[in-house]
């Protein structure tokens, strides 16, 4: 088995939800993804649309297919219909299988996957599509680095529970765009227009977020202190969510999540119908 996905390989992907998309849109827009792209038709319109955008992908009759003319192989199912879709298909020892199920961990795929030859577990944020923000992979097999690579910052998982961790950590995005409404809806009530509001707090945030990247080491507790002027307004507002626990309650939501992700935890019901 090659350390790496060659140019000539088909990979296939089982799943073509939005995340699947988001990968095959940033591996074209680069055009140093994989040469040939095979999609199971499970949702059939997202699928539909990414074959008409690119001459590189095509549509499988079945989830089997795809394996059977893949060696590489993603798995972009979700975690409430996992099994029933794993279940039945028929893995080889040539397969080299990327899951992307974020609940599933590596003793939990072994039995639905063998004999496949190499797992690995990867997450993907929804920014692949334009090619940034970071890509968590463990174990850091050289083909599945190499592979996502052209779709983000890689991070490579010291370990399955230090990977759990950075998985958990992408449920705070809807909370990072719920606090950043919250901001623009007081400006809002104070009277500023909305769109003017929306675009001051877009544009605080944008600025705010150059800042790390401008230190040598990354020190977040120190920036926090470097932005809390000495009885300032910064400071005021750092020691008043603090005092109300709202740090702590961040924490203790990000443990329950950590549940979920390790599947140590039920799902809730599935309520996207099948694909």
């Amino acid at each position: 088995m090659g350390s790496s996905v060659s140019d000539a390989e088909t990979v296939g992907l089982i799943g073509a939800g939005h995340i699947a998309a988001a990968l095959v849109t940033g591996w074209r827009a680069g055009g140093d993804g994989p040469p040939h792209l095979l999609l199971s038709p499970r949702n059939a319109d997202i699928a539909q649309q990414l074959a008409q955008a690119f001459p590189q992908v095509a549509i499988a009759a079945d989830n089997q297919a795809v394996l059977d003319r893949a060696d590489t192989v993603l798995l972009c199912v979700r975690p409430q219909i996992a099994e029933a879709v794993l279940r039945p298909l028929r893995f080889a020892g040539h397969h080299r299988v990327l899951s992307l199920i974020a609940t599933f961990p590596l003793a939990r795929l072994a039995p639905l996957l063998a004999p496949a030859g190499e797992v690995a577990r990867a997450v993907p944020m929804p920014f692949a599509s334009s090619r940034r923000g970071p890509l968590a992979v463990f174990p850091p097999h050289d083909w599945a680095l190499t592979l996502m690579a052209p779709l983000g910052d890689i991070i490579a998982a010291p370990s399955e529970p230090a990977f759990d961790h950075l998985c958990a950590i992408t449920a705070t995005m809807s909370a990072f765009f719920k606090t950043l409404g919250t901001m623009s809806g007081w400006l809002a009530g104070g009277g500023v227009p909305r769109v003017l509001a929306d675009h001051y707090v877009a544009s605080q945030i944008l600025a705010l977020s150059q800042v790390p990247g401008e230190q040598r080491v990354i020190d977040f507790a120190a920036l926090a202190v470097r932005f809390a002027t000495k009885g300032g307004i910064n400071e005021q507002v750092t020691r008043e969510l603090t005092e109300a626990g709202a740090f702590d309650l961040l924490t203790g939501a990000l443990d329950r999540v950590l549940l979920r992700v390790r599947g140590e935890q039920p799902l809730p019901a599935d309520r996207t119908g099948p694909g």
